[in-house]
């Protein structure tokens, strides 16, 4: 839940109907001043688990691109099957929206942002530390000209999870 609550004041996030929040922190299994007991949440890697790993991984995505990673043909597949993806793609995107509705305040982000727009200081500023090996490669791999895009994709790490 930190993660939510941390990044939300970044973007400037906007959640349109407050309950999403809530809707969010039941997911989770942390529900704000409900602790399981008097001693609150186990730490370290005991509030990760197979129900809540995934969403986790998901919530950048869900918060600042409407749930949706974006893609591109890269030319190999039939035209059918790219109408279909595409109309996939569209209603997939329209339902997210309608049921999370999370407006980022991108311009907010990037006004506030003072360091150069590298998969590199980007993965320093949010993970606060210098990227493991494995990330550095994931990193590399990023193809993205959207700098937006790669931001989400660097909250969607791992790493970031367990900063």
């Amino acid at each position: 839940m930190e993660k939510v609550i941390t990044t939300s004041p970044q973007f400037k996030i906007d959640y349109e109907d407050p309950k999403t929040l809530l809707f969010v922190q039941k997911l989770l299994n942390q529900i704000l001043f409900q602790p399981p007991n008097v001693a609150g949440w186990t730490g370290g890697r005991h509030w990760i688990d197979n129900s809540t790993l995934m969403l986790r991984l998901k919530l950048p995505s869900i918060a600042l691109n409407s749930g949706l990673i974006e893609w591109y043909d890269k030319g190999d597949m039939p035209e059918q099957v790219i109408e279909m993806a595409e109309q996939k793609f569209k209603e997939t995107k329209s339902k997210l929206q309608k049921k999370f509705r999370a407006v980022p305040d991108w311009n907010f982000f990037w006004k506030h942002w003072s360091g150069n727009k590298s998969a590199e200081n980007f993965a320093l500023y949010f993970l606060q530390r210098t990227p493991s090996d494995q990330a550095k490669k994931l990193m590399s791999k990023m193809s993205s000209e959207d700098k937006q895009d790669l931001v989400v994709e660097i909250l969607s790490l791992p790493e970031y999870q367990m900063c």
